[in-house]
């Protein structure tokens, strides 16, 4: 059975992605959108812990001071106050309720069949891949900077985080040391901010990508499957190949599309 915790911690993963950890709600569109994910979560009477709220934000490494007001905000939207400066629409996408509700339920029935919905989400997915090797890398970061701009956000799959330092032209050398430490990094393209998320191949799990859009960088074709195949989370896959053999796997692939 689905739970209100697990929709809960899909909401805050949600902020998580959204805003910058550093200011927590000091930016007016950080704070409007983490307003309006209270606001939501509230709608659909799914409980809102503060205590969670704050734990959440202090476990992904948000200083206290700013913990605290996002905590501030959970309790005072569930006790019926109002902001100034949220506007009356939500800056969130439109059926963010329900992806939250199947992102919870991907994790609490992980390994189970899944549904004729999740096979049709499945079927869905854009797939688009490059030619082997790193002179396709600048092609396809600019493909999956364009499919995450709805987002805000990208998720970067490597084969392994020891290879990180063979990713430096990517994002730069900044991006990069961030990813190394915290697993994430905002990088700046075209005057638009990112987030980026760190996913190694051999750490992947097919419940917990922090992000519509998957960057694939020199993995094996096979991991490449368990996002294509298993993934609800992920929306659009941008897949550069290191081997000709999987540049061959890839063009094999029902619905894919080469860059």
């Amino acid at each position: 059975m689905l739970s209100d915790e697990a929709i809960l911690q899909e909401a805050l993963d949600t902020i998580l992605v959204m805003i910058n950890p550093s200011s927590g709600m000091g930016h007016p569109n950080d704070k409007k959108k983490v307003v309006w994910t209270f606001k939501i979560l509230k709608k659909h009477n799914i409980p809102i812990d503060s205590n969670v709220v704050r734990q959440t934000m202090l476990a992904a490494g948000m200083m206290v001071d700013k913990a605290n007001e996002i905590k501030e905000a959970a309790e005072r939207v569930s006790n019926g106050g109002r902001f100034q400066g949220i506007g009356t629409t939500s800056p969130l996408r439109h059926d963010i309720f329900q992806r939250w509700k199947d992102r919870a339920l991907e994790r609490t029935k992980f390994g189970e069949v899944d549904s004729e919905e999740a096979a049709a989400e499945r079927e869905s997915k854009e797939f688009f891949f490059t030619a082997e090797g790193t002179s396709s890398r600048s092609l396809a970061v600019s493909k999956a900077l364009e499919l995450a701009s709805q987002y805000g956000s990208l998720a970067m799959m490597i084969p392994t985080k020891s290879n990180l330092s063979n990713y430096g032209d990517i994002f730069g050398d900044t991006a990069l040391k961030a990813l190394g430490k915290n697993g994430k990094a905002r990088v700046i393209v075209d005057s638009r901010s990112f987030i980026v998320h760190l996913v190694p191949a051999t750490q992947y799990t097919s419940f917990n990508t922090p992000s519509d859009v998957m960057l694939i960088f020199d993995c094996p074709f096979d991991a490449v499957e368990k996002v294509l195949y298993n993934d609800m989370s992920v929306k659009s896959i941008v897949y550069v190949p290191w081997t000709a053999d999987e540049f061959a796997s890839a063009q094999k692939t029902p619905k894919s599309k080469q860059l």
